[in-house]
């Protein structure tokens, strides 16, 4: 099967192909350069964060005053709902 890539640089993989591998929306790939090949293998990402943390994060996300919430950093963002879930 051939395909081409987008304008920015990026191709899709058929479905056929990722579902028969496995892969689902929360998996990533490691993508290695050998010679003049590129090899994708499909790895899962785990979680950090506990049930528990998740289900308290989205407790913030849910308030009201959190919504449309704007931090400089993405580490910014994670200090403050670090500091959050340690007072819920």
């Amino acid at each position: 099967m051939l395909r081409h890539p987008n304008g920015q640089g990026q191709i899709t993989l058929p479905k056929p192909y990722l579902e028969r591998l496995g892969v689902t929306t929360q998996d990533y790939f490691d993508v290695q350069l050998h010679g003049s090949s590129i090899v994708l293998t499909p790895v899962t990402v785990e979680s950090r964060l506990t049930d528990s943390e998740v289900e308290q994060l989205q407790a913030l996300f849910d308030r009201p005053t959190n919504r449309g919430r704007r931090f400089p950093s993405g580490q910014a963002a994670l200090r403050y709902l670090k500091r959050r879930i340690k007072r819920a």
